[in-house]
């Protein structure tokens, strides 16, 4: 039923900003014995100025604004709200001041003192619905409507006093919003979403390029469409940034970055997690210079002794090498010409021959034979 009203109030809420129409989505609301449907006007809510979501929707009973207790007076500014069973009262407490609220008996309470009124004590789907009005005058707040009768206001000037909405930043996905504000000296992160499974939380310390701590938290069944961040600067708090978590479809991580190691703590609340930080920056939780190390100058760096340069001996000049003289020839030993051998012929005279293998040679010396044929062709 809780997370159908809470889709029923995200579309108003659009409704609202983009239309200006008036809510008619049936919520019921109780007093005592009596129920009825409310039909009228849902409020926006701001704090000092800054939207802010509740679960449970603010209307007007019998004339009077009426917000949750629990989300408006403890979650978002930081008052103490219980209930006790035995007395079968709501109660929220800042301080030497209490209201208690009776839905049993109809009765509002301040420091015990029971109002002389008649206005009711409420109930929309089980959570206590008190008058907006009477409540936050008695804890020092200014409480009022905006000209355009769809906004109730919250304001207050002692910051220090209570809880201070400084900076936040809507998300997407399953993780609606993150907040940053202040109360009683702490610092709080209040992330608006459904899950509630915190699945791991730890400190990283600086690093090269990054002088903070980063103040880590990992929250299942969790998903935020578009990783970023929200500057805050404010306090201890630099950066608060936000992304699906690496290698997980269904983590989610927030990563605040504060400059000193932070004590803190990490819980769940009505509309999300709460992640607050009690220390502040010191000596004992984070690294500084000390003056001796900041007026201290660097030691100049030595210069080097020079190496003398050795004086450069001259080479001995080459001795000229002699032009080679060149060898006389010698004289080739002539090879002795070997007579032939005379062939032998026979015969003496003009008409000789001599046997050259199996041929047989005849010469006539002296005797032109041609000459011969012609004078004697016979």
């Amino acid at each position: 039923m809780r997370k159908f009203l809470s889709m029923l109030i995200l579309i108003f809420l659009v409704s609202v900003f983009l239309t200006n129409a008036v809510f008619s989505k049936e919520i019921t609301v109780k007093t005592g014995n009596s129920s009825f449907t409310y039909k009228g006007t849902v409020y926006n809510l701001e704090l000092n100025g800054l939207w802010v979501p509740t679960v449970t929707p603010c209307v007007v009973i019998s004339g009077f604004a009426y917000v949750p207790l629990r989300e408006v007076f403890e979650d978002y500014l930081g008052l103490t709200v219980g209930y006790d069973n035995l007395r079968e009262m709501a109660f929220v407490t800042n301080g030497v001041k209490t209201m208690e609220y009776s839905f049993k008996e109809q009765a509002i309470y301040q420091n015990g003192k029971k109002l002389d009124t008649t206005l009711p004590v409420a109930m929309i789907d089980g959570n206590i619905m008190v008058p907006l009005s009477k409540t936050a005058v008695f804890f020092g707040f200014t409480a009022g409507v905006k000209s355009d009768n769809k906004t109730l206001t919250i304001q207050w000037s002692k910051k220090n006093d209570t809880g201070t909405i400084i900076k936040e930043t809507f998300v997407s996905g399953s993780v609606k919003n993150i907040a940053f504000y202040t109360d009683g000296g702490k610092e709080f992160i209040l992330i608006e979403t459904s899950a509630k499974k915190i699945e791991r939380q730890f400190v990283l310390k600086p690093m090269e390029g990054n002088p903070y701590y980063r103040l880590c938290v990992q929250f299942s069944d969790a998903y935020i469409e578009m990783p970023g961040h929200l500057d805050v600067y404010a306090g201890s708090v630099q950066q608060i940034r936000f992304a699906q978590a690496e290698n997980s479809n269904n983590t989610a991580s927030v990563v605040v970055e504060v400059d000193h190691n932070p004590e803190y703590t990490v819980n769940t609340v009505s509309n999300g997690i709460q992640i607050a930080i009690a220390s502040v920056k010191n000596s004992n939780n984070t690294h500084e210079p000390s003056k001796e190390e900041e007026n201290q100058s660097p030691e100049p760096t030595p210069t080097p002794a020079t190496t003398p340069t050795p004086t450069p001996v001259p080479s001995p000049s080459p001795a000229p090498t002699p032009t080679p003289v060149p060898a006389s020839t010698p004289t080739p030993t002539p090879v002795p010409i070997v007579a032939p051998t005379p062939i032998p012929t026979v015969g003496h005279g003009a008409i000789r021959y001599t046997m050259d293998g199996d041929n047989c040679v005849v010469y006539l010396d002296g005797i032109d034979l041609n000459e011969k044929i012609k004078e004697n062709p016979e």
